[in-house]
């Protein structure tokens, strides 16, 4: 009797063992079918239907289905349970790749990506001391300047305008900054000078004062608020590097301004609600210039210069704002060096704003339609001799692309931007020029043709940074003047040049077109 029960209990045992085998074979065999399988998008890919379910993924063995379920347990009879693929942090890359990569990526990152706009604002400071202050001075800075400078601009208020002294005056009463501070912030007083004497603490300097009685700023305090912008133009004016990147370095300013909140109120320090309150106000005497409009596109309220305000046109208090200057812009500060950054978040943005500011269409051009190539003509100073004949050759050579000539000096910067949108490469001699590079359609190409001797990288890595082809070649002599003397360039080397920009254009998007 009891060697039958041995008997029957090893028997049990064994069925039990061979049913649990049976089904670990049967749950392999379906696991490997679907390897991967793992959500509803990859079974669509394959064509596979999807039953509702909702979590973990489920193998339906009668009809071939992929089911999830949020349950841990499956929710159907027939389903095959399959523990979901955790989901991990990846590992650090191999150190070789570390070296290599990281470095560029922060350096680049740093100046060119948003990581500019964020570090610039956590280092947002308070230079009055709220104890005794009714008006609020905040300054933010960043390292990123050429040679490690330190840039910085500064906002503040509520201020009331004195005409005797000609100055924005605030009810403020200077702190000294902690030791935390001064490590990581920069004294108003140890700002940078920039060329043609910009930036804030030539403007703060000259307009800022902190003499204003706080009773009248505090009866007089009202919404919505009034901001100012102080701005020295570099004499540059009619030049396009110039004038643009001291644009730009006003909406990097804003921008940050919309990014930091003011501590007592919660409130952003600027708003885009802001723009229709906000002027510019010129402290220089420079002509107006062609770009002169675009200091505009925040700030709605007329241009003023500061040689003509009256009392009268500050009646209410005013937030003042100091902005970065042209030469803060980080395009200044790798001009004669290459470097290795091929995006710019920030230089993408503000191209938006201009033609969006002129009401250029932004669409991207058909890949079907004839290629387009701009040669920029310059009038005045460093000419290409003989570059009518040059153009004629291009237009003879290449007969299915449109040559074209154009002299963006001579028409409205709305009408230059259409022109280069319509563009596939742009061709000139080192110029102001070829910052419309900024404005062309994605993936271009731009030829740069540069005096004999001349080692500048400025267009070079704007190309890089907006993704386009660049192509350069020098003069063969003689050396002179590169910024004022013509010069002439061998016609044969000017063909081969260009017809290397044409053909990085032959496969470009959806064309494919033989390159020889």
């Amino acid at each position: 009797m009891i060697a039958s029960n041995s008997v029957h209990h090893c028997f049990f045992i064994v069925s039990a063992l061979i049913s649990f085998f049976l089904v670990v074979a049967f749950i392999t065999s379906q696991r490997s079918s679907y390897d991967g399988l793992q959500s509803p998008e990859i079974a669509q890919t394959l064509g596979l239907p999807i039953v509702n379910g909702g979590g973990h993924v489920y193998v339906d063995t009668t009809q071939q289905r992929l089911e999830t379920s949020l349950s841990a347990t499956a929710s159907s009879s027939t389903g095959v349970y399959l523990p979901p693929i955790p989901s991990a942090t990846p590992l650090p890359l191999p150190l070789e790749y570390q070296e290599s990569l990281l470095p560029a990526s922060q350096w680049c990152s740093d100046r060119f990506e948003s990581a500019y706009l964020t570090n610039l604002s956590k280092t947002q400071t308070e230079h009055c001391d709220p104890m005794t202050s009714t008006s609020n001075l905040r300054c933010f800075n960043t390292p990123t300047g050429r040679k490690g400078r330190v840039d910085s601009f500064c906002i503040g208020g509520p201020s009331l305008f004195d005409s005797q002294e000609n100055k924005f005056q605030l009810d403020c009463e200077l702190r000294q900054r902690n030791h935390d501070e001064a490590e990581k912030t920069t004294s108003i007083k140890q700002f940078p000078n920039y060329w043609y004497h910009t930036g804030p603490r030539v403007l703060m300097e000259r307009y800022l004062g902190f003499g204003a009685p706080a009773e009248h700023i505090s009866e007089l305090a009202k919404e919505p608020r009034k901001f100012t912008i102080i701005i020295r133009r570099e004499e540059a004016i009619d030049n396009l590097w110039h004038e643009l990147w001291e644009i730009m370095a006003m909406t990097l300013t804003l921008d940050v301004l919309r990014m930091s909140h003011d501590p007592a109120t919660g409130l952003p320090l600027f708003a885009l609600d802001d723009v229709e309150n906000t002027r510019i106000l010129i402290e220089d005497n420079w002509d107006d210039g062609p770009f002169f409009s675009l200091w505009t596109m925040f700030a709605k309220r007329p241009i003023t210069r500061i040689s003509k305000i009256s009392a009268n046109d500050f009646r209410d208090p005013e937030t003042i704002i100091f902005p970065l200057p042209g030469e803060s812009n980080p395009m200044w500060h790798v001009d004669w060096e290459v470097f290795p950054c091929d995006h710019a978040a920030l230089l993408n943005v503000f191209s938006k704003r201009v033609m969006d500011f002129y009401g250029v269409e932004r669409s991207v051009k058909l890949d079907d339609s004839p290629l387009v190539l701009t040669f920029i003509d310059r009038r005045e100073k460093r000419r290409l001799i003989e570059k009518e004949d040059y153009i004629e050759e291009l237009k003879k050579t290449y007969p299915n692309i449109q040559v074209q000539m154009v002299n963006f000096a001579a028409i409205p910067v709305a009408e230059q931007l259409k022109v280069v949108r319509n563009a596939d490469i742009l061709i000139g001699v080192h110029g102001a020029g070829l910052t419309h590079s900024l404005f062309l359609p994605p993936d271009s190409a731009v030829v740069e043709i540069q005096p004999a001797e001349f080692k500048g990288k400025g267009f070079r890595n704007l190309a890089h940074l907006l993704g386009h082809h660049y192509f350069s070649s020098h003069a063969m002599g003689p050396k002179g003047n590169w910024q004022y003397d013509d010069f002439s360039y061998d016609k044969a080397r000017f063909m081969r040049l260009v017809d290397t920009a044409i053909a990085s254009m032959y496969n470009r998007g959806s064309r494919n077109d033989d390159v020889l």
